[in-house]
């Protein structure tokens, strides 16, 4: 990934060279006076030159869209809810980068919804413990109204 501009610019100066090449085979000095034969291999070397340069800055870029596609469509996963999703890591994708740090992300999503559940079904167990001696207590206090004074209140907070 980090040579691909390198790449790419070999690949187009080889093509170019190629076509330039071509050019001053297939016209012959006897076919074209000296000007005309350097405006062909001037406007073959441009023309090829800018062919492969789109063509392969083509490829580029569909190959970005699509790993920012894909990595687009996890992100949706996770704002859907699902939590335990992972990017795959490919060693030719245009955002290698990035997929260690989106799993990390994923990774400290997932545990901190799992320790928010934990939280909340402990604190709907103290609720429930809570509710049960406030009407324990209310059971008592009822009962010392109705003229049971032998009662005996303990109440404990925990």
């Amino acid at each position: 990934m980090k040579n691909r501009p390198l790449c790419v610019g070999v690949l187009n100066g080889l093509i170019t060279a190629i076509a330039t090449a071509l050019v001053t085979m297939v016209y012959p000095p006897t076919f074209l006076n000296k000007t005309q034969q350097n405006y062909a291999i001037a406007f073959t070397a441009g023309l090829t030159s800018f062919l492969t340069t789109f063509t392969l800055g083509m490829i580029t870029a569909q190959r970005f869209r699509s790993s920012t596609h894909r990595l687009g469509n996890y992100i949706d996963g996770i704002s859907e809810g699902n939590y335990n999703i992972r990017y795959p890591i490919y060693a030719n994708d245009e955002i290698l980068n990035f997929t260690p740090k989106f799993n990390f992300m994923a990774d400290v999503i997932c545990n901190l919804m799992i320790n928010i559940k934990i939280q909340e079904e402990r604190s709907e167990q103290n609720r429930e413990k809570i509710t049960s001696q406030v009407i324990k207590l209310l059971d008592k206090v009822d009962a010392a109204a109705h003229g049971q004074l032998d009662v005996k209140l303990k109440v404990k907070c925990e």
